[in-house]
């Protein structure tokens, strides 16, 4: 997903000598795409609507990869066959331009369900699906990717993982919408049944989630012990969280949300961290019922340790930028986040007070000054004055955040907020 545009190049139609050989190499590797796509290789098979696609998935004869062209397949399929390190079962599609549809129309089991290590799914489309029935369900199965598929209207949740241990999950630049549950949910409630660890989830765009009550209906859910990576999603209009994570109670495992753009909450916060270790930074949280982010000590498991959040954006969300609600010790750091127009007239505060282990510095109130250049249309670059800019010099603070919301490097004097100088628009339409 791409968030900001290129810089143009210099010597703008001049010839350079230097391109030749790389010219000659993007021609010749586009000649072996297209020739590839047409003519499928011998360990990959390409099938259409009219197979029963399912069997050819799990059939070994059928190679590594199948190639699904364009068209609606129906029923679901367990997928119990899988690849290697390295050699992958892939089941993709012909062209992502015209997507393959599964339709799946029973009110039980899923659409798809996998079965097997080393899995990609990539460039489908799923849905509508009724009822509870799931898009894809990892019932088991380590190094599973799902990309670049599309989920409408589903039933139930488009991407989960709840049955078995896993590691190595990747769900990236997925489009789930107007979906009646969770979105992606991974890891055992309890966190000892099962967890996923070391999980990749970036790029996706997840637009609107009515979970029926009693149901939550989060963007993106990471349970107790389930570790990894959630970045660079957009997040828009959901029932509850955007994104919750439980922690775990293993210290070293650290969980890293970063880069997200969460918006529209009906009645929760943008970000919910409800355990450490966590690291929560260069995220962008607007209008949502409550805050911006939220420390949550959830089932009073008292893992609010080892919580760092910072260089975040909040604007116009209802009570503040950061609430905290834990009877227990809360031990980390919140510094150099900027909070704008706290909707509710009653909020007297953006940031929390400092308290023994929590350590609060640097962070910016914005509700009597403008902080943001254009917030909203989308750019959360801090204006140019001196209480925004610098919170670095401040003595003692902690600084690991080395790139702002866009990539862009941070200096040592850097900027509060996640939108570094010169800054730039959030587009919030995914371009895949």
């Amino acid at each position: 997903m791409r968030r900001f545009s290129k810089r143009a190049t210099t010597n703008p139609g001049g010839f350079d000598s230097k391109m030749v050989p790389r010219l000659t190499f993007i021609f010749l590797s586009a000649f072996i795409d297209a020739f590839f796509f047409v003519v499928p290789p011998s360990w990959a098979k390409q099938i259409g609507p009219e197979s029963s696609y399912c069997r050819e998935i799990n059939d070994p004869s059928s190679g590594t990869q199948i190639i699904l062209e364009p068209g609606e397949y129906r029923g679901s399929c367990q997928i119990r066959r899988g690849g290697k390190p390295g050699a992958p079962l892939v089941i993709r599609a012909l062209d992502s331009k015209q997507r393959p549809r599964i339709r799946y129309d029973r009110r039980d089991g899923n659409v798809f369900e996998i079965y097997a290590d080393y899995v990609v799914v990539q460039g489908l489309e799923f849905g509508p699906t009724n009822g509870e029935v799931d898009g894809i369900r990892i019932f088991s199965g380590d190094h599973v990717r799902i990309e670049e598929c599309i989920f409408n209207d589903m039933g139930g949740i488009a991407i989960v993982a709840n049955h078995a241990s896993i590691t190595g999950l990747i769900a990236r630049q997925n489009r789930i919408q107007n979906s009646a549950s969770t979105a992606m949910y991974f890891g055992c409630h309890d966190g000892a049944a099962c967890t996923a660890s070391d999980v990749v989830i970036e790029e996706n765009f997840i637009s609107g989630v009515s979970a029926r009550p009693p149901q939550v209906g989060y963007g993106i859910q990471l349970k107790l012990n389930s570790t990894g990576t959630i970045r660079g999603n957009i997040i828009l209009g959901t029932k509850g969280p955007g994104i919750m994570t439980y922690g775990a109670t293993n210290p070293g495992a650290i969980i890293v949300i970063e880069g997200n753009y969460v918006s529209g909450s009906r009645e929760s916060s943008g970000i919910v961290v409800g355990g450490g270790p966590a690291k929560v930074r260069n995220n962008i949280a607007v209008a949502n019922a409550d805050s911006g982010v939220a420390l949550e000590d959830y089932g009073r498991r008292g893992l609010l340790r080892n919580v760092f959040i910072e260089h975040n954006s909040m604007f116009k969300n209802f009570h503040a930028g950061l609430r905290i609600t834990a009877e227990t010790h809360v031990q980390g750091e919140v510094s150099a986040n900027i909070a704008a127009a706290t909707v509710s007239p009653g909020a007297a505060f953006s940031w929390p007070a400092e308290r023994t282990g929590l350590r609060i510095t640097g962070n910016k109130d914005c509700r009597d000054v403008s902080c943001f250049r254009d917030p909203e249309n989308g750019d959360f670059t801090p204006v140019d004055v001196s209480t925004l800019l610098k919170p670095d010099t401040l003595p003692g603070r902690r600084a690991e955040t080395s790139a702002d919301y866009f990539g862009h490097p941070r200096g040592r004097q850097s900027a509060a907020g996640a939108v570094e100088p010169p800054g730039g628009r959030v587009v919030l339409v995914p371009d895949y």
